[in-house]
């Protein structure tokens, strides 16, 4: 079987290593199209005011607009990491929580199966998809109460449902991840095996148009 297509925008390819497939230069020639991590995402792109602890680089937001929009002309479908996901959870019309306390490293994902995963992330932003139509999105993934708050551009708080991690956007054929699977690939534990089994499972759902 072939191996899926996969175009990194920008120049972090090590966040594809666990998405069974081969890099490739021109997006033309992609199966799925792979937002990074870095930066905060620019609130003017949602409309927001800018909370005091939120550094974002306007050259890349651009930049990744215009390869975002590139991606749609395509009819490509978009997976983001971290920081990927926070853009593509803007570009499908949601906003971010601009400011919360990091997660650090390994913690607990409760998942729409009904499972409890250890995964890998650090973030300070995180995905808030919902003043969107609820036919428009789903919540694969979640933490609750990780963070004792959850601040928007005003610093005030947003009080989110469940404190959002994994996101399906189906008007825009997108797929936020807020974890870092690549940083735990190859696996070395069970835990590790555990999450990339559950990660690279997802991908190809989501792909297939399961979610």
């Amino acid at each position: 079987m072939n191996k899926r297509k996969i175009y990194v925008v920008g120049t972090s390819i090590d966040y594809m290593n666990w998405m069974q497939g081969e890099l490739v230069e021109d997006m033309k020639d992609a199966d799925l199209v792979v937002f990074t991590g870095g930066e905060d995402v620019n609130p003017e792109l949602y409309t927001s005011h800018k909370h005091y602890t939120t550094s974002c680089n306007p050259a890349r937001d651009k930049y990744e607009v215009e390869k975002y929009q590139k991606a749609k002309e395509l009819s490509l479908p978009c997976i983001g990491i971290c920081r990927g996901a926070q853009f593509l959870c803007v570009m499908s019309g949601g906003k971010l929580i601009q400011h919360q306390s990091n997660p650090g490293s390994k913690h607990d994902l409760f998942t729409k199966d009904g499972r409890t995963i250890r995964v890998t992330s650090s973030h300070h932003q995180a995905q808030l998809p919902f003043s969107l139509p609820k036919e428009e999105y789903t919540i694969l993934g979640w933490t609750e109460n990780l963070s004792p708050f959850h601040k928007d551009g005003n610093n005030d708080e947003v009080n989110p449902e469940v404190e959002c991690e994994d996101v399906v956007y189906y008007k825009t054929n997108c797929l936020g991840i807020q974890s870092h699977p690549e940083w735990c690939y190859p696996p070395s534990s069970p835990s590790e095996i555990i999450m990339i089994d559950y990660y690279q499972s997802l991908l190809d759902k989501f792909l297939n148009k399961e979610l």
